[in-house]
């Protein structure tokens, strides 16, 4: 059923306008800000935490404007799997930052591309991959259907997907010292030993130490990249970060620290545009109580009759 649903979502993505598929987000947005749920009370934690100076009103404010911003998210994905690789590029209105990415390729050492939960980072995959050799990390879907649809729809401009895990490492590490890029999600919350805590946003946010590995065991640079979207429905900004060497002096503290801070300075850019429903501090430093509410259970069973 949920396939369906999927599949219906994203036949719609090719017959809609742009602002029509933004708006449908924007009302899913609302509904998800007066309903009670998860995404929601993420996302009203995360906002308190990270913004701390915002007054109240206006982080309730905000809190409506990024479950929208979730809610196009979702929306857009139809014109980004579904429709022709012409139509799909013509939405990036400008690009920020391009010549930085084609100094590093032109050098012929591969990079990594760092792409956050922030903006349409679907379209920034999509794009990217037009710009030369890519592979895209992700972790599999619990639905193997959804994972050959994901994996079909990301891979249509030429990126190969390439499942987590050790073969995967081996696959990505092949692919930069050919001179390809590589794309991963770098905000990620990884499995427990696969990490260190570092700062986010002046919280100890747990943070994969798997990219600034593959970065200093190949030598590539890492470059921050994501798409803005733009207001009213206008398409989206490509933005490419200055590129960052971790060499064999940065220690993997220095070096999760400084992937937080870049990401960081990003999410200031367009601070609702980043999925504030996603439990980015869900691992806590050892002695620390939790940050999230647990989630609440309904029990399948009725109600014990009172006599």
């Amino acid at each position: 059923m949920q396939l369906l649903l999927t599949r219906a979502m994203l036949r719609l993505g090719t017959v809609l306008p742009l602002f029509a598929l933004q708006g449908l987000g924007v009302c899913a947005g609302w509904l998800g800000s007066v309903l009670p749920n998860r995404p929601r009370q993420l996302t009203e934690r995360n906002l308190e935490l990270c913004f701390p100076e915002w007054p109240v009103r206006e982080r309730r404010r905000n809190v409506r404007r990024s479950l929208a911003e979730d809610g196009k998210s979702i929306a857009e994905l139809g014109a980004f799997w579904r429709r022709s690789r012409r139509r799909v590029l013509a939405l990036v209105r400008d690009v920020e930052g391009l010549e930085r990415l084609e100094r590093v390729l032109a050098e012929g050492r591969g990079a990594i591309l760092a792409g956050p939960h922030l903006g349409a980072w679907e379209l920034a995959g999509l794009w990217l991959s037009t710009r030369g050799r890519m592979a895209t990390l992700y972790r599999p879907p619990h639905s193997r259907e959804f994972e050959s649809l994901m994996v079909q729809s990301r891979g249509r401009f030429g990126a190969r997907q390439v499942p987590a895990g050790r073969r995967g490492l081996r696959e990505l590490i092949r692919e930069l010292k050919a001179g390809a890029m590589v794309a991963i999600l770098p905000d990620q919350l990884p499995s427990g030993g696969q990490g260190e805590f570092a700062p986010f946003f002046g919280i100890q946010a747990y943070t994969m130490t798997l990219l600034p590995r593959l970065a200093q065991r190949t030598g590539v640079p890492v470059l921050l990249a994501w798409a803005e979207r733009l207001p009213r429905g206008r398409g989206f900004r490509m933005r490419i970060d200055e590129p960052w060497e971790v060499d064999g002096e940065t220690s993997m503290a220095e070096a999760v620290a400084e992937l937080n801070r870049r990401v960081e300075a990003a999410v200031r850019v367009a601070p609702l545009q980043y999925q504030w429903s996603y439990k980015r501090f869900h691992h806590r430093p050892p002695g620390e109580p939790p940050i999230y509410p647990r989630k609440r259970r309904y029990s399948k069973r009725p109600p014990r009759k009172i006599e």
